[in-house]
């Protein structure tokens, strides 16, 4: 018997990683929609860190420490979205669990795909 490699090309296919990769590119997208503020990006890029060390001081059981870090993370996170128009998304997701109206992306940044019906007709 010959070894995969030699003879013939081997074929791997990896269902789990290639949804796991789309499932990170759309992520990526939507996280991308929703940050489109510089400011709002800027401020995520401070907060996030600050945040996850409070998770670690919660991990940890310092839970004084760790509440303290989740709220300076969360903060400038919350003034990145309040001027970009939009909703954290924890909560978006709260909203949605209780049927109430969010707004994910801000209106003046949502872009809008031209429809059949957006069309201009021209004439010849």
């Amino acid at each position: 018997m010959t070894p995969p490699s030699q003879g013939r090309a081997v074929r791997h296919t990896f269902p789990i990683a290639r949804y796991m990769l789309r499932f990170s590119r759309e992520r990526i997208i939507e996280w991308n929609a929703r940050h489109q503020l510089p400011l709002n990006f800027a401020l995520h890029l401070l907060g996030i860190p600050i945040a996850f060390v409070g998770l670690v001081f919660l991990g940890l059981g310092d839970f004084d420490w760790g509440l303290a870090f989740l709220a300076a993370g969360y903060l400038p996170q919350y003034v990145g979205h309040r001027a970009e128009g939009n909703d954290m998304g924890e909560v978006v997701l709260v909203k949605r669990l209780l049927g109430l109206p969010a707004i994910p992306i801000a209106p003046s940044r949502v872009s809008v795909a031209p429809t059949p019906s957006r069309r201009v007709a021209r004439s010849a």
